[in-house]
């Protein structure tokens, strides 16, 4: 998939993580280091450093940052050309994603009980376990948590 397109990537995160193309039709996402990373991105919002990315990826690597340029490099490959970290910050560009979970908290506010229920496909990002770092962990949970509540 490539968000270059006018209309933006949709990431379900309620349930096994998964693109959601335009038309409705679901892919999984496979429980990989790269997906992770996608994943934290997207729920982290703008300005996330590299070394950040380093530490909580990549802490037992022998040359972690240069981990970071590769997979952001792969993520290029997604995004294109407007995926472009400058200043030690990455960030997915603004539009090029839409989550579930925003949505979720939107009807969570008004009380939509119906749609609420239709959006829940299972444990947050189930089968992925962020366990690369401690405080990578330690996110993901509080982010469960948030979801959950």
């Amino acid at each position: 998939m490539n968000a270059t397109s006018t209309r933006p990537l949709r990431l379900a995160l309620i349930g096994p993580p998964r693109w959601v193309d335009t038309e409705g039709r679901e892919q999984e996402l496979s429980a990989t280091k790269l997906n992770s990373l996608l994943i934290y991105l997207a729920c982290q919002g703008p300005g996330v450093s590299r070394g950040e990315l380093a530490e909580l990826f990549w802490s037992d690597s022998a040359n972690p940052l240069h981990s970071v340029r590769q997979a952001l490099s792969e993520l290029r490959e997604l995004f294109g050309d407007d995926f472009a970290p400058s200043g030690g910050y990455v960030a997915i560009p603004d539009g090029a994603l839409v989550l579930d979970v925003q949505k979720f908290e939107e009807l969570s506010t008004i009380n939509d009980r119906a749609e609420l229920e239709a959006l829940i496909r299972g444990p947050y990002c189930a089968g992925f376990a962020f366990d690369y770092s401690q405080e990578l962990r330690s996110w993901f949970e509080a982010r469960e948590r948030r979801v959950l509540e």
